[in-house]
């Protein structure tokens, strides 16, 4: 018996090239462009959620983050004992970085379960995998690279009577491999560049030529807001540029190991990141040497913040998030707990649309106990005692304080928006917003859906599929995620004969398609819904996980919603067929959601809140 483990759309290729000699196998999908192709050409697979079942694995969410949080413990012991500096600012530095570590380990985890049920069940002589480069770690947010197979040096560990079981490799044909596009990349690094530098002046003139009373940290929000309001807005300075440093700093070669000799003899790290007999130590020390490289660098980072909120002593700053992948975030905030500043988050995202917070629960809730919202949504939330935050006994303290989104005030005022559709089309147009996309090895838990593994694909076809019936009916635009898997639904368009939908991925923004729009399908709880809000046009709605309270009690009839599929896909066809749009007046969710009710006075309700923050501070 075999078992061939699918991670790259390369992989189940070859699977289909030599289908005869893998026809015996069994075959598990851990990609959703892979599971696509193996179900068009009809070979028998499996998805990993067969085995691995999400609602299960939910249960074991909180003793799942508490170890994740229990290593950062560890590892922060271990570099308080290898470098003085930490301990002496007493900065729990992995704490911070707590996220990326957590999901690194949920994936491992993940797959390590995934693992040992297949050899519980199959008790196979041989496992196949894909064989790839070396562990590669991202520079700039610490995360697995998503183009390499972490599987393989998950095998390499099994033990006992598993250790027998041979492991395989299917390599990439050379000829095959996805021509990488350098000149587009090119472009978008130095449009990122520029960015940066203009961003940076910008900080720079205000830094030294003004007098701000706040101070913003990559906040989208007050960005717009200084559009908005202009004249409000100039007692904030924003600080909206990064400084990572992609250099070794570490200059005492055996700093890493005397960090995790310790690590070993002092702690029970090691014993933590594992699971099911199945170390993740191989992978999880790349991490870790990549993290401890730039410790000298974010020791200056911090420095360099201290000399900023010195000078400039803000009443309060002002976080986009608590997510640690830009060290200004980590450096601002250690020094406003430091200096006793009061501190907040801005909402951003979707969150507030379900019980669960992912990742908002582990970052933005863990991180910060003042949040401003777009609506009074998030308010009722928190205080629901189905939120995660109650499971994860974070819930105390937390203040909201609903403001709206300035971000999304000013697209809206957009007047002008790109030609999409031909001016003498009549028919109705129908936008179907597919939702997010997990780069490979990013999974992680914190989310209460079914199939989130791979992305819940198959709804998403479910859904083309009704779509493809009515394309010669309505206009029909299906967008992409901007990271999304376009050789999947490229290639799904094709097969199912859609020809008339139009398929957009980055070329036009979701605002540009919300304008044309006459409705909305919107299959995950995203900042797509609260823009779709600001449009008249009908909105379904999909979320296994919703927050149904506020939708059965002040929302009826506003919005088409459900929390299971089969009756989502049974009242949108009965939608369609019908073709009466325009059937919901949408008030009362402008109102809860969006603060509709105060849409021009956004810099009121701020200085309300920041007031509140600073006075209790």
């Amino acid at each position: 018996m075999r078992i061939l483990l699918i991670e790259f759309s390369w992989h189940a290729q070859e699977i289909i090239k030599n289908k005869e000699y893998f026809k015996k196998d069994v075959i598990v999908s851990l990609n959703a462009e892979a599971s696509y192709i193996l179900k068009i050409n009809q070979i028998p697979y499996f998805e990993s959620y067969q085995f691995c079942n999400h609602k299960e694995l939910w249960t074991r969410y909180k003793e799942i983050t508490d170890r994740t949080i229990k290593i950062t413990k560890f590892l922060d012991e271990a570099l308080w004992n290898t470098d003085k500096r930490f301990k002496d600012l007493n900065w729990k530095f992995f704490n911070d970085y707590h996220y990326p570590l957590k999901i690194s380990f949920d994936q491992l985890f993940y797959y390590s379960e995934l693992i040992s049920r297949l050899i519980e069940k199959f008790n196979p002589s041989e496992i196949i995998v894909a064989e790839t480069k070396k562990i590669l770690i991202e520079d700039d947010c610490f995360l697995i690279n998503r183009r390499i197979s972490v599987i393989k040096y998950l095998l390499k560990t099994l033990k006992g009577d598993d250790s027998k079981i041979k492991i395989s490799f299917i390599l990439q044909n050379k000829n095959e491999k996805s021509k990488f596009l350098f000149f587009a990349n090119f472009k978008n690094l130095i449009k990122s560049e520029l960015k940066n530098i203009y961003h940076k002046i910008n900080f720079l003139i205000g830094y030294y030529f003004s007098k701000p009373k706040y101070l913003s940290i990559e906040c989208f929000e007050i960005l717009r807001y200084k559009k908005l309001y202009p004249n409000q807005s100039r007692f904030f300075l924003n600080y909206h540029h990064n400084n990572y440093s992609r250099k070794k700093n570490i200059k005492d070669p055996n700093f890493f190991k005397n960090f995790t000799d310790y690590l070993r003899n002092e702690t029970h790290f090691f014993d933590l990141i594992q699971h099911k007999n199945i170390s993740f130590e191989l992978i999880f020390n790349e991490i870790l040497f990549k993290l401890t490289q730039q410790l000298d660098f974010f020791i200056k980072e911090h420095d360099k913040a201290k000399d900023i909120i010195n000078r400039i002593k803000p009443r309060c700053v002002i976080f986009q998030t608590m997510s640690p992948f830009n060290s200004a975030t980590v450096v601002f905030r250690k020094n406003c707990i430091d200096f006793k500043i009061p501190f907040v988050t801005w909402a951003h995202g979707g969150y507030g649309l379900t019980y669960s917070l992912s990742p908002y629960d582990v970052t933005d809730f863990r991180f910060c106990k003042n949040h401003i919202s777009y609506g009074t949504h998030l308010k009722n939330l928190v205080l629901d005692n189905k939120c995660v935050l109650k499971q994860l006994e974070i819930q105390e303290n937390q203040k909201i304080f609903p403001v709206g989104s300035c971000r999304l005030d000013y697209d809206n005022r957009k007047k002008n928006s790109k030609r999409i559709l031909q001016e003498n089309n009549r028919k109705k147009t129908i936008l179907f917003l597919i939702g997010w996309s997990c780069d490979r090895n990013h999974f992680h838990f914190g989310y209460k859906r079914e199939k989130l593994e791979t992305l819940f694909w198959e709804l998403n076809y479910d859904i083309l599929c009704l779509l493809k019936k009515y394309q010669n009916k309505y206009n029909i635009i299906f967008k992409d995620y901007p990271n999304g898997s376009q050789n999947l639904w490229k290639s799904a368009l094709k097969d199912i004969n859609a020809n008339e939908i139009l398929f957009v991925s980055d070329e036009y923004s979701v605002n540009d398609l919300l304008k044309i729009s006459d409705l909305n399908i919107i299959p995950w709880g995203s900042t797509t819904f609260f823009e779709a809000l600001y449009f008249d046009a009908d909105i379904f709605f999909i979320e296994e996980d919703i927050f149904k309270k506020p939708f059965e009690e002040k929302l009826k009839n506003e919005i088409f919603y459900f929390n299971n599929n089969n009756e989502f896909l049974l009242a949108l066809e009965k939608y369609l067929k019908i073709g009466n749009f325009y059937t919901c007046n949408k008030k009362n969710s402008q109102n809860f959601f969006l603060k509709f009710d105060s849409l021009n006075k956004r810099d009121q309700l701020l200085k309300e809140a920041l007031s509140k923050i600073t006075n209790k501070n």
